[in-house]
């Protein structure tokens, strides 16, 4: 299974998130699920499904966040070469297409919602494109519409 790599301060973020659902979010589910339940027969009782499938997201996306907690590495980024993009890097991309810019973090997985910013992960051509790049480094990618061109402006 590939490993998550998160900041410490990502880390703490995840394992908040995680407590928020089990133990703030699970319990109203559980209490919409028995009020609902109060109301009669199951069968056509439209609240008590919607609570059941509210249930069953939640459930989902706590086992979810609790995989991708087994598979963290925690990465200090004060050991890495502060001048390369890498996991955790939080870089400005200057689109030369459209002469946009973009701050985006660089994320080993895409899929958290922990982030404060648009995520790129390293699995993605732009990810893969970006890794071990400078600033002032040009990247281009093709894709179905053509060439992409991007300039990084600056890495954190």
């Amino acid at each position: 299974m590939e490993a998550v790599y998160l900041t410490k301060e990502e880390y703490k973020k995840l394992e908040k998130d995680i407590h928020q659902l089990k133990f703030v979010e699970r319990p109203k589910v559980v209490q919409s699920i028995a009020t609902a339940r109060e109301h009669g027969d199951l069968k056509e009782n439209a609240e008590y499904t919607a609570a059941k499938e509210k249930q069953v997201m939640l459930e989902q996306k706590i086992g979810r966040l609790e995989l991708i907690q087994a598979r963290t590495r925690i990465i200090d980024r004060k050991e890495m070469d502060a001048s390369k993009a890498h996991v955790g890097s939080k870089v400005t991309l200057l689109n030369l297409n459209t002469e946009e810019t973009m701050k985006c973090i660089l994320a080993s997985t895409a899929d958290l919602d922990i982030y404060d910013m648009d995520v790129i992960s390293l699995g993605s051509p732009v990810g893969k494109a970006i890794l071990g790049k400078s600033v002032g480094d040009v990247i281009e990618l093709e894709n179905a519409v053509g060439k992409l061109q991007f300039k990084i402006l600056e890495i954190l």
